[in-house]
C-alpha cells in the first residue's frame, strides 16, 4: 500500500486525490481477497460505507478533471 501511495503522491495534483485513491483501493481490495481467501463476509454497512467513499472518489476526480477540459474548449 504504501509503494503505491508513494508512487500516486508522485503523480497526482493534490495529496488529497492520492490518500482517497490509496484508501478505497486498499478496502477494495481486502474485501474481495478476504471474501476469496478466507470466505469472509461483511456486514451491508460496510457496503454502504464503502460505496460511499467510491462515490465521494469519483466526485472528486470527476470535479478536478472538468477545469481541464473547460480550458482546451476555450
Amino acid at each position: 500500500m504504501w509503494t503505491f501511495f508513494s508512487k500516486a503522491l508522485r503523480h497526482s495534483s493534490s495529496s488529497a486525490r492520492a490518500t482517497v485513491t490509496t484508501t478505497a483501493s486498499n478496502f477494495v481490495s481486502s474485501a474481495f481477497l478476504g471474501k476469496l481467501i478466507f470466505g469472509e463476509t461483511h456486514a451491508a454497512l460496510w457496503w454502504v460505507g464503502i460505496s460511499l467513499t467510491l462515490s465521494g472518489l469519483l466526485v472528486l476526480h470527476g470535479s478536478t478533471s472538468q477545469p481541464a477540459e473547460a480550458k482546451k474548449e476555450e
